[in-house]
């Protein structure tokens, strides 16, 4: 449902409304648990009958919604706590996943003034059209208040600072005198914020007062005042005054009973506990004290905290938690980070694990679950996914768990067929003609992982394009890093993993604009900066000439430290434009990198997709080749970089009976991948970017079957374990037989 046309747009000095309809009868907040999984910003949302209000869009959003059945053009408005990409990364695939399905969506956004820069960004790969349709609702440190209202709702915005830490930023003389005395604060103070001090940006925190609800209206009251009956009952139940018989004025609250107080929804997000002195002060004015005797009167009051685990078992915030009374109920959206919330892809998982434990592993996931706050704060509840706090109809206020997914050990699928299918397949020769560059090859010196397998928009079962390339000792390379490449890279890893993977990169390379394949990038590099410090150095980043634009805006949302070099520079000799010149500097650049990476070489290929779009072709040292097309047709020069290559990621967007949409849109059908790799004569391909619109397996042709493999979110190839790849496809196709969306 898109926002009602009588919306009113904001402007200055009045708040926005999307509906002037008379209070919900239904009413709840909920949590939903897209970015909580991987220890992200948790995500919220405020229903009402006729309107929905998000709070915080993080990567894997689009995704989420897949997997709950929620339709992505339901969404009222979205309003950021944070104005980074950890908070609002999900925006984008989002405008894109309702543009690709042709639906129409009007959205308000809400937050910060510096997520402007955001929607900078945005114009460089969705087009305006798209982008004017959504509100855009920035404010500053000092924000109108409200900054929504409506007859339902009315939405104020809190916005937190900062402070430096006091313990921190004091220097005797003699650090002051010390050359590495700057650093050194940086390193304290981001100790105990999370990250440099320099670039700590504010906060949104949101109080949602809901409408009082009118009393029951009383007729013979009415009648008794000289109001006729009719359309004027109508009005004074609708909270209109009227003109009785007798010409007198009568107001509704002379004909209707008590109403009921509406409830308080605070959304509190403190990031680090520099921020809780400015928390403190500025919610100070909403703390309702319990023993009021006017309290059971100020209506119900449900906090929403979505501040982070450190945070909210701080002594000081607990404090302030208890100020609310043991009538206010929090719900800890934190406490539940690391669940499972994917669990199509999980299940998936498990069963390809049964297939092999290699190159199928398990999600890395959090093994248990404690909730110390229940035991220190009165009505303190964990923020479970899918958790319910009824606001309307009064006789539901209350925690309803009924939508709370119960997790389940599901057993992979090992029916007869399965057994026999895995049986030959293990027992199945893998011939005598393995390349010698990969013959008796060490599991540590390359794996592939495929963090997102699928075109476009995201699906229950695969992720759009990020593959990680782990050269172990070397460190690693991302090819590609689509929206939620990070929130992948921790359900296969790990935080942990994760993180010391992201610190340990090398060099990232990015195919084209298409933000299916690029969009994750901010946050992935923003990870890697809060790992390493703020004085980390950049890492090369290979991309094709629109993407630095793209970088440039976000720069200004995150600290990024990258060293940008354009994709063109790396093109394959033969293929340089006369007019370019390639800069020694540039090439000295790449050289460190590859060098470091344990690779001989590393040269791009133009792809037939889009304007600066390419594949890429690396080999190591010791001779072994791999090459990835990146979105492409099937063309002569993939073919020419693919000869010799021990393994070929290729894409395979659409089934071979679909090739006036793989010409409409410049990409690969099946076949065409499996032939790209067969006319260079390629130990092994590999098939990637599925369409959505297609959750089965593509179908090969049983004369390619020896040759060619199929990927999976998350599937990690070591190229020890080439070899065997192909035997899998009868289990692997069986597997997803039933497969239906």
């Amino acid at each position: 449902m898109g926002i009602k046309k009588d919306r009113v747009t904001a402007v200055r000095g009045k708040a926005t409304s999307l509906n002037v309809r008379s209070p919900n009868t239904c009413a709840h907040v909920q949590i939903l648990g897209a970015g909580g999984d991987i220890g992200g910003v948790p995500s919220a949302m405020l229903f009402f009958d006729h309107t929905r209000f998000v709070f915080n869009l993080p990567e894997g959003f689009q995704r989420y919604a897949a997997e709950n059945k929620f339709k992505l053009n339901k969404i009222s408005a979205a309003m950021f706590t944070r104005s980074s990409m950890e908070a609002a990364g999900g925006l984008p695939g989002m405008v894109l996943s309702v543009q690709d399905q042709e639906e129409t969506m009007e959205l308000a956004m809400y937050g910060h003034k510096r997520l402007h820069s955001l929607v900078d960004a945005m114009h460089t790969f969705i087009s305006s059209s798209h982008l004017d349709r959504i509100g855009k609702h920035f404010f500053g440190d000092t924000p109108l208040e409200p900054v929504f209202e409506d007859s339902v709702v009315s939405i104020r915005s809190v916005v937190i600072t900062a402070a430096p830490n006091p313990e921190s930023v004091k220097q005797s003389p003699s650090a002051a005198a010390n050359e590495n005395a700057e650093r050194e604060v940086k390193r304290q103070r981001a100790s105990y914020h999370g990250r440099d001090n320099s670039n700590l940006d504010p906060v949104v925190c949101y109080v949602a007062k809901l409408a009082d609800t009118p009393g029951k209206f009383m007729p013979e009251k009415a009648a008794a005042l000289n109001v006729p009956k009719g359309p004027k009952f109508a009005q004074l139940v609708r909270g209109e005054s009227v003109e009785a018989s007798d010409g007198t004025i009568v107001r509704p609250d002379q004909v209707l009973g008590p109403g009921v107080p509406g409830s308080t929804v605070i959304v509190v997000d403190c990031p680090t506990i520099g921020y809780l002195p400015s928390l403190l002060t500025k919610l100070a004015s909403f703390v309702i004290d319990s023993s009021s005797e006017s309290r059971e009167h100020s209506g119900t009051v449900c906090l929403v905290h979505l501040s982070p685990q450190q945070v909210v078992s701080d002594a000081q915030y607990v404090s302030w938690m208890k100020t609310f009374g043991d009538k206010a109920t929090h719900i800890m959206a934190s406490e539940c980070n690391g669940e499972t919330v994917l669990f199509s892809a999980a299940r998936l998982q498990r069963s390809l694990h049964a297939v092999d434990q290699d190159v199928f592993p398990l999600h890395s996931t959090r093994t248990s679950n404690t909730f110390p706050m229940s035991s220190q704060v009165p009505n303190c509840v964990p923020g479970r996914n899918r958790l319910k706090f009824h606001l309307r109809p009064v006789s539901r206020i209350g925690v309803d768990e009924s939508e709370v997914p119960i997790p389940t050990e599901d057993k992979a699928v090992t029916d007869e067929a399965f057994t026999q299918l895995l049986l030959k397949a293990q027992a199945t020769q893998i011939g005598s003609h393995i390349p010698a560059t990969i013959a008796n090859i060490s599991r540590s010196e390359c794996e592939i992982t495929l963090l997102g397998t699928g075109s476009s928009i995201p699906s229950k079962y695969r992720n759009v394009t990020g593959i990680y390339v782990n050269l172990f000792d070397a460190g690693g390379m991302m090819l590609d890093c689509g929206e939620d490449s990070y929130g992948q890279m921790v359900r296969r890893f790990g935080v942990e993993g994760a993180q010391r993977a992201i610190a340990g990169l090398k060099l990232i390379w990015v195919s084209h604009i298409h933000a299916d394949h690029h969009v994750g990038l901010a946050r992935l590099l923003a990870v890697r900066q809060h790992v390493l410090g703020p004085s980390c150095d950049p890492i090369l980043l290979v991309g094709p000439k629109p993407l630095r634009e793209v970088l440039q805006s976000l720069s200004k949302l995150e600290s990024l430290a990258y060293d940008w070099v354009d994709g063109i520079n790396l093109l394959n000799p033969s293929q340089q434009p006369d007019w370019w010149t390639v800069e020694a500097s540039v090439t000295a650049k790449v050289q460190s990198a590859l060098s470091s990476l344990g690779l001989k070489s590393m040269y791009n290929v133009r792809a037939v997709h889009c304007a600066h779009s390419w594949g890429v072709v690396f080999q190591s040292r010791r001779g072994w080749k791999v090459m990835f097309s990146g979105d492409t047709r099937p063309c002569a020069d993939m073919v020419n970089a693919a000869k010799g290559a021990d393994l070929v990621i290729h894409e395979a967007t659409f089934d071979d009976d679909m090739p006036d949409e793989a010409l409409a849109k410049r990409h690969s059908m099946t076949g065409e991948a499996v032939r790209v790799g067969a006319d260079a004569g390629a130990y092994r391909t590999l098939l990637t970017h599925f369409s959505q619109r297609y959750p089965k397996i593509p179908v090969v042709a049983p004369s390619f079957q020896d040759s060619t493999c199929i990927a999976f979110d998350l599937m990690s190839v070591n190229l020890a374990d080439v070899p065997r790849l192909p035997s899998y496809i009868p289990v692997l196709q069986h597997l997803f037989k039933d497969v239906a969306d």
